[in-house]
């Protein structure tokens, strides 16, 4: 009679197996969109998939466990990523800045982080620009059109930033990178004989981080602040602008008490001296938090959730 056992409960064991497969094809799909842009993104070498995008996103795919998560690789080119935005009901991504244009395009969440603001890097070697209270005025510095700035292609750099940059759209005061080497590629600019660029906007932890993911020394530059950026910039999560987008939204706020530490913990371990003092002061003063600690257990960071089921651990 055993031994006939397991034939019976084999249609029951069809069937069950049967549901599950249905059950998960009915749940929503999320597409995270994911791009080769470090600190916020990392895609190779030792510390992929440790960004602090990729710790916020992979959070919120091991969290909101009514859905089946992927990770969708787009070029790192910011036009284009808010176009596949545009083209998707479906899909989130960790690595904008809000902007007046872009909240009439996406839904977005609260800030999940916050990092240093913008600074102007040039070399160390070649004359420097004009420094009043600690602080350059990058207006009046375009303006002398002895200066020629770098910067990347679609990429914001805020509200006090990108309408300089805008004035300057028709003529070789700002150049504008769209290639796919990034911020290396202005870098290498900034350094070469010819000149090509005189100086580089970048935040305080990116100079140093691609030098260290390519294995360089870091470039000889200098950096300075630059007069009416603010003293944070915060980053959110942008999904699109549907009735699933909005869910998700309203589903990664109520994670933003786990989101927001693992996130920092990640920036803070970037910074050094006044760089990393700064910061804590702006999280106690911004989000009220404790400097961060060790990582809480439970969360599995620089996994790949494609195709997980809702309610199955990212493995």
């Amino acid at each position: 009679m055993l031994r006939h056992f397991p034939k019976a409960l084999a249609p029951f064991a069809l069937l069950l197996a049967s549901s599950v497969l249905t059950a998960r094809a009915s749940e929503p799909v999320v597409r995270w969109l994911i791009t080769d842009f470090p600190p916020l993104f990392i895609l190779s070498g030792p510390e992929r998939e440790h960004g602090l995008a990729d710790i916020a996103q992979d959070i919120a795919a091991q969290r909101l466990t009514a859905y089946r998560h992927q990770r969708v690789e787009v070029p790192a080119n910011y036009p284009r990523i808010e176009q596949e935005m545009k083209s998707l009901d479906n899909a989130c991504f960790a690595g904008f800045l809000k902007t007046p244009a872009r909240e009439k395009a996406f839904v977005f969440s609260q800030a999940y982080r916050l990092m240093l603001p913008i600074h102007l890097y040039v070399m160390a070697d070649r004359e420097q620009p004009p420094v009043h209270d600690g602080e350059v005025d990058l207006q009046a510095l375009l303006a002398s059109g002895r200066f020629r700035l770098g910067v990347l292609g679609g990429r914001k750099y805020g509200t006090s930033i990108d309408p300089l940059l805008d004035e300057h759209a028709a003529d070789r005061q700002v150049y504008r990178r769209y290639a796919l080497d990034q911020l290396d590629g202005l870098l290498g600019m900034l350094a070469a004989q010819s000149r090509d660029i005189d100086g580089v906007l970048a935040y305080p932890n990116e100079v140093a981080h691609r030098a260290t993911a390519s294995g360089k020394a870091p470039p000889n530059v200098r950096r300075y602040a630059i007069k009416g950026t603010p003293a944070y910039q915060a980053g959110y999560i942008a999904c699109s602008n549907s009735d699933l987008g909005r869910a998700l939204v309203k589903g990664i706020d109520q994670l933003l008490p786990e989101i927001r530490p693992a996130v920092a913990r990640a920036y803070s371990a970037t910074l050094q001296g006044d760089d990393k003092q700064r910061y804590l002061d702006l999280l106690q003063n911004v989000f009220g938090a404790a400097p961060p600690t060790a990582a809480p257990p439970g969360v599995t960071r620089g996994t790949d959730p494609s195709a997980v089921a809702a309610g199955s651990p990212v493995r």
